[in-house]
C-alpha cells in the first residue's frame, strides 16, 4: 500500500501520485474523503486531465453539508456506494 500526502485540496498536489499511477498502470480510482464541494470535485477534476476515472463513494464522502452534498453529488458522472463499488471489482 502507499500513501501520499497532500497540502492543497487536490490529491494531485502531490507530484508523486500521477507518476505512481502511470507506473502501475492504474486507470480508476475510488475518490472518498473531505469535502466533496472542494477537494474531492479538484481531485476528480485533475485525474480527468491525466486520463484516470474515477468513481465517488457516495457514503464516504462529506461536504460542507447536507444540502451542498445533495446539489454536488450528482455532477460526478459514476457515483456508487461503497458495497457495491467493492462487490463489483
Amino acid at each position: 500500500m502507499s500513501y501520499f500526502n497532500k497540502t492543497k485540496p487536490s490529491a494531485f498536489s502531490n507530484a508523486d501520485l500521477a507518476p505512481f499511477l502511470r507506473q502501475n498502470q492504474i486507470q480508476r480510482l475510488a475518490v472518498t474523503g473531505f469535502t466533496l464541494d472542494n477537494g474531492i470535485r479538484k481531485t476528480v477534476a485533475d485525474a480527468a486531465k491525466i486520463g484516470i476515472e474515477t468513481v465517488i463513494l457516495k457514503d464516504v464522502v462529506v461536504a460542507r453539508n447536507s444540502t451542498t452534498f445533495q446539489m454536488v453529488l450528482p455532477q460526478f458522472a459514476q457515483v456508487s456506494r461503497m458495497a457495491d463499488f467493492l462487490a463489483a471489482d
